[in-house]
């Protein structure tokens, strides 16, 4: 038993540093960026994880999709294409199908 336990607090470990070492290097990020995800994504807590991301990576913006879940990209295809021609023209805002949210 103990080793099972012990083998899943490890593997949790090492999926915490290569996060640390990747977010060291948000601010070297010079690429347009928009963040999306899913309102209902049930497998990440999206005001802790991905709502955060603005907030690190200064010039990005952020998309909660309405009626998305976690694989934002096959639910809410259109979505994720107004959020790609988003970035290719970043003073355009999005198509009015995602909130822009405070960072």
């Amino acid at each position: 038993m103990f080793r099972r336990k012990s083998g899943r607090v490890l593997r949790r470990l090492a999926l915490m540093v290569p996060s640390a070492v990747v977010r060291a290097r948000y601010a070297s990020l010079k690429m347009p960026i928009v963040i999306i995800a899913g309102e209902h994504d049930r497998l990440i807590d999206v005001d802790a994880q991905s709502a955060r991301l603005p907030r690190e990576i200064t010039h990005s913006r952020f998309r909660r999709g309405e009626h998305a879940a976690h694989m934002v990209h096959q639910s809410a295809t259109a979505r994720v294409m107004a959020a790609i021609d988003e970035a290719e023209e970043p003073d355009r805002e999005a198509d009015g199908r995602f909130h822009r949210t405070a960072a």
